[in-house]
């Protein structure tokens, strides 16, 4: 899946921009922000791919950097692959995004499978009011 998903990736980076709203700079920002929930679905499938502990990914601080190191590479290497691509171009803010989209995905698959997650945690809280 993390190839299916990183094909995905680059067929779309080699299509024109979809028009999201009235030209200008609402539609370019709306365009960008597709960038962080796509790479935090390539951060769920390379997670997937992992070792299991308990039924978990096993993601330990080397996971953690080994996965953002592929996603940033990949990143860049999609930016690039879009220079070529008429109508696109490359851009810093787009990887940024990209990885800000990774590092928040995997940070919630990280708290998720660590050592004080628990489905109590998980659960959704009753707020009892103080009196």
């Amino acid at each position: 899946m993390v190839f299916a998903w990183a094909a995905l990736i680059w067929y779309a980076s080699s299509s024109s921009v979809p028009a999201i709203g009235p030209e200008g700079r609402l539609s370019e920002l709306l365009a960008n922000l597709a960038h962080a929930p796509e790479y935090g679905v390539l951060v769920v499938w390379l997670a997937l791919a992992l070792p299991r502990r308990d039924g978990w990914p096993a993601i330990g601080p080397r996971s953690v950097c080994w996965i953002l190191l592929v996603v940033v590479l990949y990143a860049v290497l999609d930016e690039v692959h879009q220079s070529f691509t008429p109508d696109r171009d490359a851009s810093a803010f787009d990887v940024l995004t990209d990885f800000v989209g990774a590092s928040a995905t995997l940070s919630c698959i990280v708290a998720a499978g660590g050592a004080r997650a628990s489905s109590k945690e998980t659960l959704p809280r009753k707020i009892s009011p103080r009196i």
